[in-house]
């Protein structure tokens, strides 16, 4: 099967052949091409090059572009909370953002070579992590506690930004993943979360679906004081960092969403060696197997660039092997 008939046929309950294999590879992805991480991503053609190798090689059931943070301008960056009225949506528009091009050139080579086989992962990172970009994190946590309405303004800001780029992008086939990782656990409080993160995330979940058949997020760091107010998200899927248990998170929310996860990057996959890597991943689908509303492997988080080959070659193989007992 074709990871796009493995998906279909899940959604529609049927059997697979395998569960579907994925991974946070943009890093190593570059690392195998023998590319900077600079190199793959601001380049389309080897944008492009570096995902359908992913696919080609290893046999990926998802191929990743990503966009992690909006352009900044001379005369719009935020030094101040009285900056963030000054904000000017022209500025983050298509036309201005030479990132979006860049992406939106990639896909469409990308889905050129392997479209009619897999589905593009268009992954994005979420509201607040946007505005943590544009205001840097200690401003933004500072806001958090004193100057709530002005950060609500630029929440407003960045969900609004990341609503219209779905819509530049809906002539593409995509399924979209937001990376939150200022809404974890680790920075901000869950009443932080609930008032701050979580509205945001769920307005543009439900846009993206507009767009899209399957909508996941990720969140680093111990997001189990909030998996509740996750599973109300909308998302299709959660995937988990790997310091949070998925048997745990299957109990709390497993009934509500999917999830994905969790092998450790860096003391597994690049720092383990191959039977370290299978034991993982045999433990992974022990704990999520049963997962009502399923579970897919991953990483825990971005694969790192100089991780070992055979270990990411022992992972696909050691999933391949176990994800349908």
């Amino acid at each position: 099967m074709t990871p796009k008939e493995r998906k279909k046929a899940i959604r529609q309950g049927k059997d697979v052949d395998r569960q579907p294999i994925t991974l946070f590879h943009p890093d190593f992805a570059a690392k195998v091409l023998g590319m900077t991480v600079h190199e793959s991503t601001f380049q389309a053609e080897n944008l492009a090059k570096r995902e359908i190798n992913m696919y080609s090689t290893f046999g990926v059931d998802e191929v990743q572009v990503m966009y992690t943070g909006m352009p900044k301008y001379t005369s719009s960056l935020i030094h101040d909370f009285s900056d963030v009225s000054k904000l000017d949506p022209f500025n983050y528009s298509f036309e201005k953002d030479r990132r979006q091009k860049i992406n939106y050139e990639a896909i469409e080579r990308i889905q050129a070579a392997i479209g009619q086989e897999i589905t593009i992962t268009y992954g994005v990172s979420g509201p607040i992590t946007l505005a943590g970009g544009l205001m840097g994190h200690e401003l933004l946590l500072r806001g958090l506690r004193k100057e709530k309405e002005i950060i609500h303004q630029l929440l407003r800001f960045t969900t609004d930004f990341l609503k219209s780029m779905a819509e530049n992008f809906k002539e593409l086939e995509l399924n979209f993943c937001i990376f939150d990782p200022v809404a974890s656990g680790s920075l901000i409080s869950p009443k932080q979360y609930s008032e701050f993160a979580h509205p945001y995330l769920k307005e543009v979940i439900a846009d993206f679906h507009h767009y899209s058949e399957e909508v996941s997020l990720h969140i680093c760091g111990n997001t189990t004081k909030i998996l509740p107010k996750i599973a109300e998200t909308g998302a299709d899927y959660f995937s988990l960092d790997q310091v949070v248990d998925i048997a745990m998170a299957k109990e709390l929310i497993g009934d509500k969403i999917g999830l994905m996860g969790n092998i450790n990057p860096t003391q597994v996959l690049m720092q383990g060696s191959p039977d370290m890597v299978y034991n993982e991943v045999d433990l992974a689908y022990k704990k999520g197997h049963d997962c009502p509303k399923g579970f897919i492997i991953r990483s825990g988080c971005g694969v790192p660039y100089d991780t070992p080959v055979e270990n990411v070659q022992a992972y696909i193989e050691a999933a391949s092997e176990l994800g349908n007992r």
